[in-house]
């Protein structure tokens, strides 16, 4: 079965064995990622995470609960707000003696009940044995190829969605979600749709109805595999240059979309241009530090299309100011610096003298009680 990825092939969707494969950035200002870092987070919510490496490979173990939007919540059947999040993933050193690619699986888990029941106790088990790994014993491979193996598949069996995935160091990541042979209760998708929610009038006829139910199932795996990408970015990048929860600054675009790092960049300068008209030190603090990503990026799309990866080059690629965007925003910045001081200024000097009313009043006051 081809790679499918565009929703227009919708009729192909819902056949075993189908592929849906994404692509997207996780931002970094150096443009090499520490996979040493993975998992230690905070955000959404405190990640339980085994990061453990030798000299020939690392195993990162990672899950986090994590509250979905609403528009999850449609696909779903439980109602439930609440998933659960896990990466299991390994890399090896390059002969520079870096870590390379990451490569593994996010497993989304959507029942609380099922979760406490069949999956917590087998990922705190593989979390504390990776905790206790001791590097001058044995080698990760040895003491844990096999048990990822089984664990992995385990995982799989249960899980809501699965979704492969591969990190480079750059934070060019490859998300793959693959049709499973059998829908089981368990492995149901999160996001299955339901036919009797369409009518003719809404599909364009009943000849048009499976297409509907499948257009509507590939929105679902898009937005599955969104959701797995902003689990990744979280527990991979530490949000420098915005609040934690702007989610949404970067999405993840189809695979034969070949004009997807341009939309990253129109992302990341839409990002720029929303926090700039909102004139405050902060958003324009901020407008600055995602210019640096978009200045980063850029760097790393043409280093990565010149090796043939990609194409990025294109008519309609437009060309970024950079250098013309960054004197714009710091000359905005200082002149949002100039009115905060102005503005901190008149408040204190009508705090002052309203303080200065507060004690000339106060005698009289305290004369008042005393006659009384």
């Amino acid at each position: 079965m081809g790679r499918i990825e565009d929703p227009s092939e919708a009729l192909f969707l819902l056949r075993p064995g189908a592929e849906f494969e994404y692509l997207s950035w996780v931002p970094t200002i150096t443009g090499n990622l520490s996979f040493s870092t993975v998992g230690n987070t905070n955000h959404p919510h405190k990640a339980k995470f085994s990061n453990v490496n030798d000299h020939h490979e690392r195993r990162i173990f990672v899950y986090q609960k994590r509250i979905i939007d609403d528009k999850l919540i449609s696909f779903k059947s439980s109602g439930e707000r609440a998933m659960w999040f896990v990466l299991i993933a390994e890399s090896t050193r390059d002969h520079n003696g870096a870590m390379e690619e990451l490569k593994g699986t996010i497993h989304v888990f959507h029942n609380s009940a099922y979760w406490t029941l069949f999956v917590a106790k087998r990922c705190e088990a593989l979390h504390a044995a990776l905790n206790q790994y001791r590097s001058e014993e044995t080698t990760l491979h040895d003491s844990f190829d096999s048990r990822f193996a089984r664990e992995n598949a385990a995982l799989e069996s249960h899980a809501s969605f699965s979704c492969r995935v591969v990190l480079q160091r750059n934070g060019f990541v490859t998300l793959r979600y693959v049709e499973p042979e059998e829908r089981t209760f368990k492995r149901r998708p999160i996001f299955q749709g339901n036919g009797s929610l369409f009518h003719d009038s809404f599909c364009g006829g009943p000849e048009y109805i499976k297409e509907c139910i499948a257009k509507q199932y590939a929105s679902g795996v898009y937005y599955a595999v969104s959701q797995c990408f902003y689990f990744l970015r979280d527990i991979v990048h530490e949000h420098q240059h915005h609040h934690p929860t702007t989610d949404t600054i970067l999405d993840v675009y189809y695979a034969k979309q070949k004009d997807w790092q341009a939309q990253i960049l129109f992302k990341l300068y839409g990002k720029i241009i929303q926090f700039k008209r909102q004139k405050t030190v902060e958003k324009l603090s901020a407008s600055l530090g995602i210019l640096t990503y978009a200045r980063v990026f850029e760097g790393l799309a043409k280093a990565h299309n010149a090796k043939g990866m990609s194409q990025f080059y294109q008519k309609s690629t437009p060309v970024f100011f950079h250098d013309d965007t960054e004197r714009s925003l710091k000359a905005a910045l200082e002149q949002a610096n100039v009115e905060s001081k102005r503005n901190t200024g008149f408040f204190n000097v009508i705090m002052f003298i309203l303080t200065g009313f507060a004690v000339k009043a106060y005698p009289f006051a305290s004369g008042a009680i005393n006659i009384s």
